[in-house]
Parts: C-alpha cells; sequence; structure tokens
C-alpha cells in the first residue's frame, strides 16, 4: 500500500484537493470500468483517473471526472495502483465499488 496527496481539480467534487489517497497495488488486467487509478502520465507526474476502458491490461483509457476532460490512453504498466480508500480532513472513506460508481 502507498499513499498520494491530490493535488488539482480533475476529479472534483468526488476527490478534493489535499485528499490523501490510500492505493493498492492491483494488477492491471484486475481493473475494472470505474476504478479509480493512480498512473505516471508520459510526462512523468503523478495522476490520478478513472478507468473507462481496460484492454487486457496492455493499454487503459482513463480520464478525470472534472471539467468535461478528454479520455487518455495509458499503458498498463504506468498505473502505480488502485485507489482504495480516501483520508479527507482526518477521516478514513474506504472506496467500495458502490461508492466507486455513485459518484461516476
Amino acid at each position: 500500500m502507498r499513499s498520494f496527496r491530490v493535488h488539482g481539480n480533475s476529479m472534483y467534487p468526488f476527490l478534493r484537493s489535499e485528499d490523501l489517497l490510500i492505493v493498492t497495488e492491483i494488477p492491471p488486467n484486475r481493473l475494472k470500468r470505474g476504478n479509480l487509478v493512480v498512473f505516471r502520465s508520459y510526462k512523468q507526474n503523478t495522476v490520478v483517473h478513472r478507468v473507462i476502458a481496460n484492454f487486457k491490461g496492455e493499454y487503459l483509457y482513463v480520464r478525470g471526472d472534472g471539467f468535461g476532460l478528454k479520455k487518455e490512453l495509458i499503458r498498463g504498466q504506468d498505473v502505480l495502483g488502485k485507489v482504495t480508500g480516501i483520508i479527507r480532513e482526518g477521516n478514513f472513506i474506504p472506496l467500495t465499488r458502490k461508492r466507486e460508481l455513485f459518484w461516476w
């Protein structure tokens, strides 16, 4: 398990700037549509977006929730893990499948 701090608003309102994400490694081929993933962008930034489509873990389409962002194609090998929890204002929020899809 790893943690990452949210900076920016690409996933607002689901995620807020300064949220702390709990991220668990998972094989890219097991990721489902709607999962939130942390990955390394082609600019080597750490980004969190939602999985839109998964092509057997080789490639994934991802997109941020906010601002009508376009989908991006990323390599499965660039995925650092799946978001499994959020710490916001000192409170732990487990990211269940129901909660993950509710905001989408």
